[in-house]
């Protein structure tokens, strides 16, 4: 029977990939596997002896390579290193732009033949200019993304009021509309301090203590109910 592993990413990206039969591995492992994106380094979530299927039915289409070696998670450290300079170099080709532009995160894949990084600003922002910069210094094809405040609270982690690390950094795959009716239906002070996270915007646990969860129609946009 074919086995499959549940791999996460930095960023709490988490996504199934097939294991071939001579590769042996077990939960919390580092794993090389191989996406549409290229070789990536991994760690092994879950392990399963069943068909993850994709998208209609298919088998996932990321492929566990090995475990990894030393050099891959030596190679690893240094491509966080690289990622580090590329935030930096994106920040100085965006200095000075009227929508405030800044990275947030950026990541190599294995190889180092794609860039992915993210950034914030307070407009829509073309970043196709500082993509070709850092086109130019590491040979790189470059994805970047513009993300919100929320996204960029996930990807940097925090703690919340809870005294635990925010459920965005750690196990929430995807927000979920949030409004001001949820507090009030748990008599919870309307207080900014007790009902906004450490992004700034409505706590998404909002929603985890509701006796009912709200129909679709009562449900409105998380900034409508931002404070």
């Amino acid at each position: 029977m074919p086995r499959f592993v549940t791999c996460s990413q930095p960023g709490n990206h988490c996504f199934a990939a097939a294991v071939p039969a001579d590769v042996a591995v077990q939960v919390g492992m580092a794993c090389v596997v191989q996406t549409r994106g290229g070789p990536e380094l991994c760690r092994v979530r879950t392990v399963r002896d069943e068909a993850a299927a994709g998208a209609g039915g298919q088998p996932p289409p990321a492929r566990v390579l090995r475990v990894a070696t030393a050099e891959d998670l030596a190679r690893e450290q240094q491509n966080l290193t690289l990622a580090e300079e590329a935030i930096r170099r994106f920040d100085t080709e965006v200095a000075g732009a009227p929508q405030g532009a800044r990275a947030v995160s950026a990541r190599f894949n294995l190889d180092r033949s794609r860039l992915m990084l993210s950034y914030r600003a307070k407009q829509r922002f073309d970043a196709r200019r500082a993509a070709t910069a850092l086109n130019r210094r590491y040979q790189a094809a470059i994805e970047t993304h513009q993300v919100g405040i929320r996204d960029e609270a996930a990807v940097l982690g925090g703690i919340g009021s809870c005294g635990l690390p925010v459920c965005c950094a750690t196990w929430l795959r995807a927000f979920q509309p949030v409004n001001v009716r949820m507090a009030k239906a748990q008599n919870i002070s309307l207080n900014p301090t007790a009902i906004n996270g450490c992004c700034g915007r409505l706590k998404c646990c909002l929603r985890y203590e509701l006796d009912q969860p709200p129909a679709a129609s009562d449900e409105t946009n998380e900034e409508e109910g931002d404070t």
